[in-house]
Formats: C-alpha cells, sequence, structure tokens
C-alpha cells in the first residue's frame, strides 16, 4: 500500500483524500489487511492510484470478512477483490 497500509487495526477515514499513490504489487491508494470489523469511510475520495491489483483499494482478507462502511459521500475507485460497501 502506497497511501495507506493498515495491518492490525480498524480504519476510519473522514474527510480525507488519498490519490496519485503509486505501489508495485496492490493497493495503490490504500492496503487494507485487517479481518474486520473494517474501514469506515465517510467524505472521502480514494482515487487515482495505480497498481497491478486494486489500484485504489486491495483488501488482502476480503474473504474473511473484510468489511468496508459507506458513512454517506465518498468516490472510491477501482478495488480488489470486488469489496463493495456496506450501507
Amino acid at each position: 500500500g502506497a497511501g495507506i497500509y493498515s495491518l492490525t487495526s480498524d480504519l476510519t477515514l473522514n474527510n480525507v483524500t488519498i490519490s496519485h499513490n503509486s505501489a508495485a504489487a496492490s493497493g495503490g491508494g490504500l492496503y487494507y489487511e485487517n479481518a474486520n470489523p473494517g474501514v469506515f469511510t465517510r467524505n472521502t475520495i480514494i482515487a487515482v492510484n495505480n497498481s497491478t491489483a486494486g489500484p485504489d483499494i486491495f483488501a488482502a482478507n476480503a474473504s474473511s470478512g473484510a468489511i468496508f462502511t459507506s458513512r454517506g459521500n465518498n468516490l472510491i475507485g477501482k478495488s480488489a477483490p470486488n469489496l463493495g460497501f456496506a450501507d
């Protein structure tokens, strides 16, 4: 993760812009490895980042329950695997 790399804790992003970052492998904007409860975003832009997998957001443990929760007014670019945001 070039912009933010979160390994073991929940992550809350309020009024944040993460853009124009680059990572060699995955998660150019945000790389999130904790399983849950996850990432909470409000008034946040995560876009125009670059990497081979999940250029904007990459969740390493998505299959084990990583949850991305939108608290409103977000602009999210490309993610991998397909995360979707919970309302």
